[in-house]
């Protein structure tokens, strides 16, 4: 199968075991680039944004990374859930 380009978005606005929201991004970013079948092309630069609505919460820390992959879409998908689970993420419905 041909590499294909996938864009994928990154955020955190908690804390984490790997410390604040932009380290978290970073080890994030680190992981992604270690995934088999994964490439790393790029990564923008960290912006800082308001939660929504305003007072909802602590401000993100957002990025994009862009990936050169084999991997089909589902499978980078559960790929990245993966990485998100290992660094702390609940996925329980709520916000």
């Amino acid at each position: 199968m041909q590499d294909k380009l996938a864009l994928v978005a990154l955020g955190a606005n908690l804390s984490s075991w790997a410390g604040s929201p932009a380290d978290a991004l970073r080890s994030s970013i680190v992981r992604i680039a270690g995934l088999p079948g994964v490439r790393l092309v790029a990564v923008s630069r960290f912006w800082r944004t308001p939660a929504h609505p305003p007072g909802s919460g602590p401000d993100y820390v957002n990025a994009a990374a862009a990936v050169m992959t084999s991997r089909g879409a589902g499978d980078l998908l559960a790929a990245l859930h993966g990485i998100e689970a290992a660094m702390g993420r609940v996925r329980d419905g709520g916000r």
